[in-house]
């Protein structure tokens, strides 16, 4: 059965734009886990006080898995470690969007933080575009999963486009069982795209944000989270 997570951070995108401390994601996590989510992802952004509040709160508050996604740098995995998060996943991002690692062009640089994260008893993920190279580097580094981005197939724009990734997602994920690399995936997935990703077989969580609040103002978050929840782990 295949695992559902929730990115926080549609939550904390709204908290910041109000510019105060409502709405507090922490006060969100209940909800998620009691509509039966397995996994609470929290983004690192540098955003302040207020992350600085979250990242000391969040293992206390969190009941399922806590999953922290960062920027690769040694300050960061420290900031992981002293926040007890049990899985990092590593992403590339910049002032808007979130963005796959390049693991080929970083390895240098990644290797001895995949190694000092997973001394210290932390799971190591990465978010990796589908790409055998990339796969194999995670692999070398010593990573336990890898997260297929899963954008080149949300945002494809046209059927067939749409068909060719999904054909070159079901080869890697392949790929990486084989390089015993657990497999996870995320990227604008939603209601409209989400049935073929879930018929293969490897993936073990869909990591899921925007889509599930966004649903979350017609239907309301326990609803919506259930209805994500209905289609993974059936």
């Amino acid at each position: 059965m295949k695992r559902l997570g929730i990115l926080l951070d549609a939550v904390v995108a709204i908290r910041q734009m109000g510019g105060g401390k409502t709405p507090d994601p922490l006060h969100v996590i209940s909800m998620l886990e009691m509509a039966g989510v397995d996994s609470i992802v929290y983004t690192m952004m540098q955003a302040g006080a207020a992350e600085e509040r979250d990242l000391r709160m969040l293992k206390e508050t969190i009941h399922s898995h806590f999953n922290l996604r960062l920027v690769p740098t040694m300050e960061n995995a420290q900031a992981a470690i002293q926040a007890k998060a049990e899985m990092v996943t590593m992403i590339d991002r910049d002032s808007t969007s979130i963005r796959s690692v390049n693991a080929v062009e970083k390895e240098a640089l990644l290797a001895p933080i995949v190694s000092f994260l997973r001394t210290n008893g932390i799971v190591v993920n990465m978010l990796v575009d589908t790409d055998a190279n990339q796969l194999r580097t995670a692999a070398r580094m010593g990573c336990d999963y890898v997260e297929l981005n899963t954008d080149k197939y949300t945002g494809a724009a046209s059927l067939t486009l749409m068909e060719q990734e999904l054909e070159n997602m079901k080869a890697m994920a392949m790929a990486a069982k084989k390089l015993t690399l657990s497999v996870t995936l995320s990227g604008h997935i939603n209601h409209n795209n989400i049935r073929e990703l879930l018929d293969i077989e490897e993936i073990e969580e869909i990591n899921i944000g925007h889509s599930v609040f966004a649903r979350a103002l017609f239907v309301g978050l326990d609803q919506a989270v259930r209805d994500f929840a209905t289609l993974i782990k059936k």
